[in-house]
């Protein structure tokens, strides 16, 4: 949807096919309401945090300053997890979000498997308290366990899968992104550590792969940076997981890593 559509469904509470037949004057309560959300814009301060929400999944969620903005690129991160529980029949799967930001994977996944129990773990207060938000206005807080801290302290040992959206854009790269993103929102959830940027995938992939304990194993599902797959594929093929898969975006670009680990930590 463009910004204006947004704007006027904003100030006006009309959806688009609305928009498209409404030809009344604009009342003077929507024009002030629109101009004021546009010198906001006009400072660079991304639409989301000016009206305070965003979509994602087809849901709604509260985004606020110090709150990563969820993407629609990382719902073939929810699509792909969702693909492989159900495809892998987990009855009452038990999934761990690393990096929850807004909630936005994991409230998603709650919503779409009702039978499955979410851990949510996050580092940043804003976010952490903005996460419960969204989990409580779409009503799947009772089966979303939120952990606020390192979630390398914090992975259970009984998983059936890992699902991340991680930092993963290089440093020498920051020149590159739209000056609203480098100014308001937040570098934490935004750059990887090491020149690559890959220092996320490099912990979770050897720190994460004796998580599971069930005979046919776990799942780690995260979303890539572009041009990151060849090496990310790499990663997880020397910690030893298996069946590594990527998948595309709708655009064509490799936007999802999948890789399951056999190696059991009850066995160990």
């Amino acid at each position: 949807m463009a910004e204006t559509d947004i704007i006027l469904a904003e100030v006006a509470g009309l959806s688009r096919a609305e928009q498209i037949i409404f030809d009344s004057p604009c009342p003077e309560k929507w024009r002030k309401q629109a101009m004021d959300i546009l010198d906001q814009r006009e400072k660079k301060i991304p639409l989301q945090y000016v009206i305070g929400h965003t979509q994602f999944m087809g849901l709604k969620f509260r985004v606020e300053p110090g709150v990563f903005i969820p993407r629609a690129d990382t719902e073939v991160v929810v699509e792909t997890a969702i693909d492989i529980l159900r495809r892998e029949r987990f009855q009452q799967p038990y999934v761990m979000d690393i990096g929850t930001g807004s909630g936005a994977i994991a409230v998603a996944l709650a919503k779409n498997l009702p039978e499955a129990k979410v851990l949510a773990c996050e580092i940043a207060e804003i976010p952490f308290r903005v996460a419960m938000q969204n989990a409580r206005f779409h009503q799947v807080e009772a089966r979303i366990e939120f952990v606020n801290g390192n979630w390398r302290e914090n992975v259970p040992l009984d998983l059936d899968m890992i699902v991340s959206n991680p930092p993963y854009i290089p440093r020498n790269l920051e020149s590159t992104l739209a000056s609203e993103v480098v100014m308001h929102e937040p570098h934490l959830a935004l750059f990887g550590d090491d020149e690559d940027g890959l220092s996320y995938y490099r912990e979770m992939a050897r720190l994460t792969r004796t998580a599971f304990n069930k005979l046919e194993g776990g799942w780690f599902v995260c979303e890539l940076g572009d041009n990151q797959a060849t090496e990310c594929v790499r990663i997880f093929q020397r910690e030893g997981w298996h069946e590594i898969s990527v998948i595309r975006d709708l655009s064509g670009t490799v936007r999802v890593l999948s890789a399951r680990s056999i190696e059991r930590y009850l066995a160990r």
